[in-house]
């Protein structure tokens, strides 16, 4: 405080003390203070107590205003002013009516609390001017001494808080409140809480856009159905949605759809947002070889490159290397593949649906006609086969039949004597056939009825039996003896129980006993005639069945195969004996019959065949004494049927049968 303000406060006080107080009444402690003087004055209050002619003021010694202002320091508490309202109240002048916050001490002993105060102006004359008050502050007093606290602001110091309108307010009603801030500015305004009301309460009282029961203020009040919890599985306010698939989940963090493969949000899908669900199984797509691969899920959800599936038999490049079926044997569809049949023939094996090369496939018919192989695996070698006819080597202008330059005269032959043996080698019924391997090797065959048996004479006078390994038959079939002067054979059927349908058995003897020829052909056939030359045989056999048609075998010393007899369609043959000169010199005879009409007689005719190595022909016509002459006769209607025949070379045969009533013989003289 400066020399001049310390001046102006110590005249101040002299002239309350001078003038006293006046008996008006006290003014406001907040008027402006007033110095009144009398015209003329120098400054000195009057003394006198009553007016002056021409004073305006006060009678002197009356109170004309306080001399003391609020938050003034004073002292000691609880003194009062006489001119005012104010009391000492905490060490400053205060007016306990008015002010509600407490006076600070604004000089706190400095000089620039002091220097802040107002001077005092001092006009020419030496008498001081009016004391013009402060600007208004935001402090709970009225600064400016016009009557007003805080004036200027939006609120006063210290006033707390105030009604206001809030966004759900309707017009007229403020249901809101503001605070007055310190810098006395007023807060926003802040609604009121919920009020739950009832269960149909439509009030929004918070503004928080949600009404009555379906505010979360309201959650757990008696009326209202309980809030939903998001995270447990429950249906807790009863509106049939769970969790994250209730709107009141609606921005719970843990409802977000993440790519996790779970439904997040509870809406029945998952990872619905991306492109895939994590985890999902695999989709169908087309691969670059336009095969049908899968895609699948990968763990950013969305879907991989498309992959090919496994190989597959169909035909096709399903995995997408290039290659057709190529895990498999062969692809489905591919031309069958070269191979070398069981005969030693050519074949193919063919791809089949699993892709896998099926057996060898003999082909369909012979191939090479000139390669003493069954190509086609049917029985029949080179010439044999039919489709072999036109081949070259298969060609020949006829039938050879032999050619005898030197002719032997009918009725001319060997000077032979006959002597007759005693059969001592067990108990024989009958002898059905005979055969000499030379002048001093003997063999006969026949038996009992049961037992078809051999028996061999190589003294001249003695027969002994040869035990054969597979019991036979003798009245199933035809059985047989061949000697071929390097071989014997014996063709029979065997007995089976005495039922003879055993099949037919083809032995060769070795000098000392028998060795079995196994054939698949012969298995389930009736033995019919047999004849051998060498380590050739030949047997004729046809099947068990009533009225089958007769086969002929050729067995070369390893193998069987089926040889081609012409075919006499609708009638059959019945082989009943064969004989040879050599192997491409061999002759069957027997009969043809109608198996329609077995039993008749007169469908019956007598018939040989002859074998030149190549083909079998019929022999079809004989030269007849008439009595006069010799004529040409067709062979089929000189006999029903020819059993037996014989020779010693091939332009001395002869040929026995019989014409159903008389017998019959036929005997080759050089070529006729």
């Amino acid at each position: 405080m400066n020399r001049n303000t310390t001046l102006h406060y110590i005249v101040l006080l002299f002239a309350a003390l001078l003038w006293g107080c006046g008996g008006g009444g006290s003014p406001s402690a907040t008027e402006k203070p007033q110095l009144t003087t009398d015209a003329g004055d120098t400054g000195t209050a009057d003394q006198d107590t009553t007016p002056e002619g021409g004073d305006t003021d006060k009678p002197d010694g009356y109170c004309v205003t306080s001399t003391h202002t609020s938050c003034e320091p004073c002292s000691p508490d609880g003194k009062k002013d006489p001119c005012s309202t104010l009391e000492c109240i905490d060490g400053f002048w205060q007016d306990p009516m008015v002010n509600s916050k407490p006076c600070i001490d604004q000089d706190a002993g400095t000089d620039a609390a002091e220097d802040a105060e107002p001077d005092v102006i001092e006009p020419d004359g030496g008498e001081e001017a009016d004391v013009l008050p402060p600007a208004e502050v935001c402090n709970g007093l009225d600064d400016d001494q016009d009557g007003n606290i805080d004036n200027g602001f939006q609120c006063v110091y210290g006033s707390g808080t105030v009604a206001c309108q809030t966004a759900c307010d309707p017009s007229g009603v403020m249901s809101g409140t503001q605070t007055c801030n310190d810098d006395c500015t007023l807060s926003a305004c802040t609604p009121p809480q919920e009020v739950c009301s009832g269960a149909n309460d439509t009030s929004d009282e918070d503004c928080d856009g949600k009404a009555g029961c379906t505010d979360p203020d309201c959650y757990g009040e008696s009326f209202c159905a309980p809030s939903e919890i998001c995270n447990n599985q429950i249906d807790d306010d009863g509106d049939n949605q769970i969790d994250c698939a209730d709107d009141d989940c609606d921005g719970f963090s843990a409802c977000n759809e993440v790519c996790d493969g779970v439904d997040n949000n509870q809406n029945g899908q998952i990872d619905e947002d991306d492109e895939c669900a994590l985890g999902s199984d695999p989709v169908a797509c087309t691969t670059t070889c336009n095969s049908v691969g899968q895609e699948h899920c990968q763990a950013n959800c969305t879907y991989g490159a498309c992959m090919p599936p496994a190989e597959q038999c169909n035909g096709k490049d399903d995995d997408c290397d290039g290659n057709i079926d190529n895990d498999y044997e062969c692809a489905l569809g591919s031309a069958p593949v070269t191979c070398t049949n069981a005969c030693g023939g050519p074949g193919t094996r063919p791809c089949n649906s699993s892709c896998n090369l099926g057996a060898c496939v003999p082909v369909a018919t012979e191939v090479d006609c000139d390669n003493d192989i069954d190509d086609n695996c049917n029985g029949k070698i080179d010439c044999e086969e039919l489709s072999c006819a036109s081949a070259p080597n298969c060609q020949a202008p006829q039938h050879n039949f032999g050619n005898c330059s030197m002719p032997q005269a009918p009725g001319s032959g060997m000077n032979c004597s006959w002597t007759q043996d005693t059969l001592t080698a067990g108990d024989w019924s009958w002898v059905l056939d005979s055969c000499a391997n030379s002048l001093g090797d003997h063999f006969v065959a026949g038996g009992t009825y049961n037992e078809w048996r051999i028996a061999r004479n190589t003294s001249g006078t003695t027969w002994n039996q040869v035990n054969l390994p597979v019991a036979g038959s003798p009245t199933m079939g035809i059985p047989s003896l061949t000697c071929t002067g390097s071989g014997v054979y014996t063709v029979y059927n065997a007995s089976n129980n005495g039922s003879g349908s055993g099949g037919t058995v083809a032995l060769r003897f070795n000098g000392t006993g028998w060795d079995q020829i196994s054939a698949s052909y012969l298995a389930g056939k009736l033995s019919s005639a047999s004849w051998g030359s060498g380590s050739t045989l030949w047997i004729a056999a046809r099947s068990a069945v009533p009225d089958s048609d007769t086969k002929i075998y050729k067995w070369n010393g390893s193998t069987f195969s089926e040889a081609t007899l012409p075919s006499f369609a609708p009638m059959q043959i019945v082989v009943n004996k064969m004989w040879g000169s050599s192997f491409t010199d061999v002759y069957l005879v027997g009969m043809k019959y109608d198996p329609s009409d077995a039993g008749n007689m007169t469908k019956q005719s007598a018939i040989i065949l002859h074998w030149d190595g190549n083909t079998w022909a019929e022999v079809q016509t004989a030269q007849q004494w008439n009595g006069s002459s010799w004529v040409a006769v067709q062979i089929s209607t000189v006999a029903r049927q020819f059993s037996r025949i014989d020779g010693s070379s091939n332009c001395d045969v002869a040929i026995t049968g019989d014409d159903g009533a008389h017998g019959v013989t036929l005997e080759r003289v050089g070529n006729t």
